[in-house]
């Protein structure tokens, strides 16, 4: 296990508990009722994922929160 394993699984942890963790892996929804309630809560975890990490790994998750648990 390398040194990013227990920081995804804190990150998972935290966001199950925010009740967040479904914004991370499923798609946006194509309704535009639930699309405004959606991005809220994609930015309340790209937040939680942002504050999360060591500056030099910000470059990595600037854009998409999906880079933080698939690429680091």
């Amino acid at each position: 296990m390398g040194p990013v394993m227990p920081w995804k699984y804190r990150i998972e942890m935290l966001l199950i508990k925010e009740d967040l963790w479904d914004v991370v892996i499923g798609a946006p929804p194509s309704a535009a009722t639930e699309f405004a309630a959606w991005t809220k809560r994609d930015g309340k975890a790209r937040a939680i994922m942002g504050l999360m990490v060591e500056d030099a790994q910000l470059v990595h998750i600037k854009t998409k929160k999906q880079k933080i648990l698939g690429k680091l």
